[in-house]
Parts: structure tokens; C-alpha cells; sequence
């Protein structure tokens, strides 16, 4: 999916959602690189923070919401 179908998406909920700020569309285009394995060093750049530590925040979000993925894998009966 390219940045485009996102970017209309997001228009499309902040038109719903007056509670939408810039700072939403920043937590989601950080959110969204992390989920798709962009390497942190870059999504912190990328943010602009100063601290990597900043951006290690978002990831283990990420890692937190997607802990059922990862559990769905494990076979526990071989």
C-alpha cells in the first residue's frame, strides 16, 4: 500500500474525529514505519527525536498491541 490510500484514509477519519491532531498523524506515521520493520535508528530521524529512547516508546507499543501475532506462532503441541 503506498503512502497515498494512507494518507486519504487518515483525511477521511480526522473528518470524523475533531479530536484528530497533527500530533495523531506524527504518532501514526511513526507507528506505521515501526510495524513495517523500518530499523529505529531511521524512524528516529525521521521523527526528529533527539533520543533514541523516544522512539524505542513507540516500539514497544507496537510490540505490546501485536503480542497475539507473535503468540499465534508458537505451536505448543509438536
Amino acid at each position: 500500500m503506498g503512502a497515498g490510500p494512507i494518507l486519504f484514509e487518515a483525511v477521511h477519519i480526522a473528518g470524523k474525529n475533531v479530536k484528530v491532531t497533527p500530533h495523531w498523524f506524527r504518532h501514526t506515521f511513526v507507528t506505521l514505519l515501526l510495524e513495517n520493520d523500518v530499523p529505529l535508528a531511521v524512524v528516529k530521524d525521521w521523527a526528529g527525536h533527539s533520543d533514541i529512547s523516544t522512539t524505542n516508546i513507540y516500539l514497544e507499543r507496537v510490540h505490546q498491541d501485536n503480542s497475539h501475532v507473535h503468540l499465534k506462532k508458537v505451536n505448543l503441541f509438536r
